[in-house]
């Protein structure tokens, strides 16, 4: 009888050591015991993907699809405030039905200067028609197909090409003539320096390269090569033109001093037929479950693999717990030339790309990127990138670069909601994002709302509410009436420039009868526009002083048959007053913002112990600003203390290893002009 209870005894003593290591095993595998803070970070990272626990919310694709293949009505407003203070009763509403499977639709959009005043808009698609009406102005639609929109895009495009071309021919004049003026100074270069080379260290292509040139118009840059790189040639010379920054000539260096240019290239992408308009089609990225595994199976090693176990740290906090890695800005470069040596090789993204694209991503463009990744040069500094968890899914993501930014995106979710906030934060402002879905889960009434906030030199607040419902799916979308759509792509040059310019006289007359029925000064308008151009200013005056003569002539003119009985103008044509209180007030106003955005961008920089390297993007900022003429937005600002600005390049005595003083100081109008700089000791 002992030996039998004994036995139990021994029996159950072995059951629960197994039940304790095969506790001890799963959690080792199955929860987050003994993983390191690497394998954690790279658990959370790969949920980006997960349609469960990731960003892609599958309840959100649900409702995408359910909107693309149905019909349904929906209605909203979009509602504005500064400062937490509203603008009164103005606000912009929208109401519409939606008829997919039909491929029609319909729009009525209102702005509501007050409850009893607005300026109706009115859109509507029918196949591939789409049309707008402002009821106020015209009694018709005018709009055009979408096989003839290449058509209207080359007609408003035709009135600005001769002088397109001529700005044109101008800039490639200065380009050549740098050109004459560089090979005149290397020839100089080659006539003195050729017998002496026997002991030279340098070659007369280094000699070259080292001259200092100067052209009217244009930036004129120098470039050192290893001879490794391409054999036979040192360096480059660039002719970039001031003007316009698209417009460039290369010339490559030879060891012997020789310079051999290509032609003058643009940088702006121009489409061989015009008629043809290609639509970036996001869709086109879309990815599968198995195509999402792929991704993360490809791309996440070549990560894990650059990085070691101290580059991760963990964070908790009363919310989640979350885990970092810390990027040195060279580490950086390091992994994203080896995501894009993986990418050559990734036939299902290079695909992907190409459809979103049009164009073909090849193998030589990615090594010709990555070339140029590698040879850029990398500033002093360094990314932390934080993924937090809850509940074992992954519900926030922080990137904070370099002490200049910190971008935040996270998401919460129920069986019915959605929600994303996306912040983005620096020294000298603040962007938020927030997202709300709600009604998902039954997907019958869904409610949509948009909340984007700027901490600028005000809190700017932009918000819009969307109810979209799909119980009624009898939605019924009549076609256009006869002669109630004008195609303008059929309508020639002269009579579109005509009609279109007439258009938008009568938009800005029923726009000032609108503003003055409700009693409402037009600053209250601009003022939700953080950073208004100090030339606008000019504009309102023009404008102000010239509507009498503007009004009358436009009385006077005669329309073009084509024309004729196209718009129907509701508002009285004379003048009106103008109010010189409300225009001084505009004025200042807006002079004030201006002045305001242009301080900002040098001000941030202040500070008694600033980098080297932002001391570097300080003066970018200065050289861009100089560069410009007043009327574009530029004034001169002069660089004094121990940094001399001279020509368009930062100087190379900037050391990212030391630290500076910074401190800006203003003329009599308010205005930035002078900036100290001074090296700690």
């Amino acid at each position: 009888m002992k030996n039998n209870k004994s036995k139990k005894i021994f029996i159950i003593a072995i059951i629960i050591v197994l039940i304790l290591i095969a506790g001890t095993v799963f959690a080792m595998f199955a929860t987050n015991m003994f993983k390191s803070d690497k394998e954690m970070f790279f658990r959370y990272a790969s949920q980006i993907f997960d349609n469960e626990n990731g960003f892609i919310d599958s309840k959100l694709e649900q409702y995408n699809e359910k909107k693309n293949s149905n019909a349904y009505d929906h209605e909203g407003t979009f509602t504005v405030s500064v400062d937490d203070k509203s603008f009164g009763d103005f606000n912009i509403s929208f109401a519409g039905n939606i008829d997919n499977p039909s491929n029609r639709k319909e729009e009525a959009v209102k702005v509501n200067y007050t409850e009893n005043v607005n300026f109706p808009i009115s859109y509507k698609k029918i196949d591939d028609l789409h049309a707008i009406k402002l009821s106020d102005v015209s009694k018709r639609y005018f709009g055009v197909s979408e096989s003839n929109f290449g058509d209207l895009i080359s007609k408003l495009n035709s009135s600005s090409n001769m002088e397109q071309k001529a700005k044109e021919a101008s800039i490639k004049t200065e380009i050549e003539a740098a050109k004459d003026s560089i090979n005149a100074k290397a020839q100089d270069i080659l006539v003195k320096n050729y017998s002496s080379q026997a002991t030279s260290s340098e070659s007369l292509g280094q000699l070259v390269l080292k001259e200092e040139y100067e052209s009217n118009g244009v930036i004129i840059k120098t470039e050192e090569k290893d001879t490794d790189d391409v054999d036979g040639y040192v360096g480059t010379i660039t002719i970039t033109s001031v003007e316009n920054s698209t417009y460039y000539l290369k010339g490559t260096v030879s060891e012997k001093g020789g310079i051999h240019w290509g032609s003058i290239s643009s940088g702006s992408v121009q489409s061989e037929n015009n008629n043809s308009i290609r639509n970036i089609d996001l869709s086109s990225l879309a990815l599968t479950n198995e195509e999402k595994n792929k991704l993360k199976d490809t791309y996440l090693p070549a990560i894990e693999d650059s990085l070691d176990n101290a580059s991760f740290t963990k964070i908790s906090t009363m919310e989640s717990d979350g885990y970092s890695l810390e990027l040195s800005n060279e580490k950086f470069k390091e992994i994203l030339i080896k995501l894009l040596e993986v990418l050559k090789q990734d036939e299902m993204m290079l695909d992907k790309l190409k459809n979103l694209t049009g164009q073909e991503i090849t193998t030589n463009s990615i090594e010709k990127l990555i070339n140029n990744i590698r040879n850029s040069e990398t500033t002093e500094g360094s990314s932390i990138i934080t993924v937090y968890e809850t509940l074992n899914q992954l519900s926030k993501i922080e990137i904070q670069y370099n002490d200049q930014f910190k971008i935040t995106i996270s998401k919460s979710s129920s069986d019915d909601t959605v929600s994303y906030n996306i912040d983005l934060e620096s020294q000298s402002y603040m962007i938020g994002l927030k997202i709300d879905y709600s009604g998902l889960q039954s997907l019958e009434k869904i409610q949509e709302k948009y909340e984007l906030k700027m901490n600028l030199d005000k809190e700017y607040s932009y918000n819009i509410e969307n109810n979209v419902s799909f119980e009624n799916q009898d939605i019924q979308i009549d076609d256009f009436k006869e002669n109630e759509f004008i195609d303008l792509s059929k309508l020639s040059n002269e009579n579109l420039n005509k009609l279109l310019s007439k258009i938008a006289d009568n938009i800005a007359e029923v726009n000032n009868d609108k503003i003055k029925e409700a009693e409402i000064n037009s600053i209250d308008v601009l003022s939700f526009i953080p950073g208004v151009v100090a030339q606008k200013v000019n504009e309102v005056k023009t404008n102000q002083s010239t509507q009498e003569t503007k009004n009358d002539t436009k009385n006077e003119t005669n329309s073009n048959s084509e024309n004729s009985n196209i718009i129907s103008n509701n508002t009285s044509t004379n003048p009106t007053s103008t109010n010189t209180n409300a225009s001084n007030s505009l004025v200042t106003n807006m002079e004030n913002a201006s002045k305001d955005t242009f301080n900002s961008r040098f001000q941030q920089y202040e500070g008694d112990s600033v980098r080297g390297a932002t001391v570097k993007s300080l003066l970018m900022q200065v050289i861009a600003n100089n560069m410009l003429d007043e009327d574009e937005g530029g004034r001169p600002i002069e660089i004094t203390g121990d940094i001399k600005l001279t020509g368009n390049e930062v100087p190379e005595t900037v050391q990212t290893t030391k630290k500076y003083t910074v401190k800006c100081s203003t003329n009599s109008e308010g205005y930035v002009n002078k900036i100290d700089i001074k090296e700690v000791k």
